[in-house]
């Protein structure tokens, strides 16, 4: 069945964007103003998404901040970083050079990072989370896959992890629980409990002020 678009003029990006016909358009509004990354965003998305073989509609609204896509499932691509989000919720695979975000990330599916992940609040990933650059969270971290972090990391809760875990550095203000095995290259500093279900491998100096809890065998350099 065929669906039926019309053309609005986007003043935040400069651009005509396909809607659905059944979109309503809005006046003029008053002070507020869509974030730059989010503008960028939708202009890069317009230019970019498919579905069903007609183009997907990406809808801005000013009062809300928020980008929505009709018309059929869309996707972002080309997006070389993402800064100044206040949350970010993702039901499929993210992946991306930076990321950062002042509220809480939520991933469905895999999260693929080449540089740093900053997140102020909770990040929880539904498949694995490979990071290049260095991971900051001021509060916890949850993980249902593998977890790859090369940088340095620095959490200030919690660390869930329920698949293997590989780390360049370790620093966890709260427990730290992994479900698979535990391999950290250089120094792990935790200020309260580890508990890890399988082998664990502390390449440098650690430190653990309170109790380790290790099914599998241990291996620490100090």
């Amino acid at each position: 069945m065929n669906k039926a678009y019309r053309s609005i003029y986007n003043e935040r990006t400069g651009t005509f964007v396909a809607v659905s016909e059944n979109v309503n358009t809005r006046g003029k509004r008053a002070s507020s103003r869509m974030s730059k990354v989010a503008v960028a965003i939708a202009g890069l998305a317009t230019a970019g998404l498919m579905a069903g073989g007609a183009m997907a509609a990406v809808v801005t609204d000013d009062d809300t901040n928020t980008i929505t896509f009709t018309g059929g499932a869309g996707s972002i691509t080309g997006v070389e970083s993402i800064t100044g989000l206040s949350g970010l919720t993702v039901s499929g695979i993210i992946e991306g050079t930076a990321l950062e975000s002042t509220g809480d990330l939520e991933v469905g599916g895999d999260a693929s990072v080449d540089g740093e992940l900053d997140v102020t609040n909770n990040a929880t990933v539904g498949g694995a989370l490979g990071v290049t650059g260095a991971t900051t969270l001021s509060d916890a971290l949850t993980v249902a896959g593998n977890t790859t972090l090369n940088g340095a990391t620095t959490i200030n809760d919690t660390l869930n992890v329920t698949g293997a875990t590989t780390l360049n550095s370790l620093g966890v203000t709260t427990g730290a629980t992994v479900g698979g095995t535990l391999g950290v290259t250089g120094a792990t500093t935790l200020s309260d409990a580890l508990t890890v279900a399988g082998n664990t491998t502390l390449n440098g100096a650690t430190t653990i002020n309170d109790t380790l809890n290790v099914t599998g065998a241990t291996t620490l350099n100090s």
